[in-house]
């Protein structure tokens, strides 16, 4: 019984204009002020400036220098940063081992469900030796 009044609801959002990319997320603000600082052999602080109220999270990029824009790494999400009014972010990352090699750092902000994510631009590359 239901089935039947599927395809007259979608009509008529169709009918009404409504399409599901008018659903999709705005992309955030571009965070800014990335810092890298090495902690130990491949563990690293990252610090970056939050633009946005209303990101769902992070995307840190490290890869290694001279290879272009890092590739993607990490999705970090706004809830796993204690509630704070500041737009100061802090986050600590442990990477592969990559003793001596000088890496790059990216960060981006994203919206949107999984999958569907609209991202904001990214960051300059922030580069150091791990």
């Amino acid at each position: 019984m239901r089935r039947r009044l599927l395809l007259p609801f979608l009509t008529l959002l169709v009918f009404c204009g409504f399409s599901f990319s008018n659903a999709q997320a705005k992309a955030p603000a571009v965070p800014t002020d990335l810092k890298v600082t090495p902690l130990g052999v491949n563990s690293f602080k990252v610090d970056w400036t939050d633009k946005s109220t209303d990101e769902v999270g992070f995307e840190l990029r490290i890869g290694l220098k001279g290879k272009g824009n890092p590739p993607r790494f990490l999705l970090i999400p706004s809830s796993s940063f204690p509630a704070s009014t500041s737009p100061k972010r802090t986050y600590t990352v442990i990477t592969n081992p990559l003793s001596g090699k000088e890496l790059s750092f990216q960060l981006t902000a994203y919206n949107g469900l999984t999958g569907f994510e609209v991202f904001s631009p990214p960051t300059p590359v922030v580069t150091v030796r791990a």
